[in-house]
């Protein structure tokens, strides 16, 4: 079973205030992204800081230039160098958003191999609401879902898709309503918590970092890429 780490506040502070822009915290209405170019008035991108990743044999930093729209898609980059120094890549909407539809079309960070984390999510304030779809390289048919409601209130499953999510798209969804959260993949229901279930409206995210854990497995170096086609978000009616 994965341990989240609580370092993740620090490093999710480095995004929504390192622009200098606030954050809004408004929920807003529906939307959508096609990525067709990168709108800064929707996304900050992470750069610099010392992210939560970094510990042990891991060193590096969020990269801004690993953050790149083309071809219709957003591309998140992670290189990890032969020491173990790696540039990750990461961004949140301005807008925070609450109950509704979240569902993205990705690609997991590829090609897969041990030492990365391919991450759609929803955060805010030290995970008062957190809901998680995080892909790890180490198992490439492997999806975990999970939902916080602060760090120490946590469900969470591990699912196996019998398939390389790392080798093509694959749509994830979550619905989020004041009784439930459902995931599911590709139109498959994976995962349902009625018991656990945050209220307040966080932000939308995506990042690719890497892991030297039973959770993503030995950082290893290289280069991989995750893909994002498209994003949505849809309130609940």
């Amino acid at each position: 079973m994965r341990v989240r780490l609580t370092a993740l506040l620090l490093g999710v502070a480095t995004v929504l205030l390192g622009t200098g822009a606030a954050p809004q915290t408004t929920p807003g209405g529906a939307w959508r992204d096609d990525f067709l170019t990168l709108n800064r008035d929707r996304w900050v991108v992470s750069a610099g800081g010392t992210p939560f990743w970094v510990r042990g044999p891991l060193s590096g930093t969020w990269a801004p230039e690993h953050v790149q729209v083309q071809g219709g898609l957003l591309r998140l980059r992670l290189t990890v160098d032969a020491r173990g120094g790696a540039r990750a890549a990461e961004l949140a909407t301005r807008q925070v958003s609450g109950y509704g539809t979240y569902t993205a079309r990705l690609r997991a960070a590829g090609p897969a191999r041990s030492g990365s984390i391919s991450a759609f999510f929803t955060y805010v304030d030290g995970s008062a609401t957190e809901l998680d779809v995080e892909l790890p390289g180490d198992a490439p048919q492997a999806l975990w879902t999970s939902v916080y409601r602060t760090v120490p209130i946590v469900r969470q499953r591990l699912t196996d898709t019998g398939r390389n999510l790392s080798t093509g798209f694959h749509t994830y969804a979550w619905e989020w309503t004041p009784q439930r959260v459902r995931f599911s993949v590709d139109g498959r229901v994976v995962h349902e918590v009625t018991d656990v279930v945050p209220t307040q409206a966080a932000h939308v995210m995506f990042n690719v970092w890497p892991s030297d854990s039973d959770f993503g497995g030995a950082w290893t170096p290289g280069e991989r890429t995750m893909l994002v086609d498209w994003v949505s978000y849809e309130p609940l009616r």
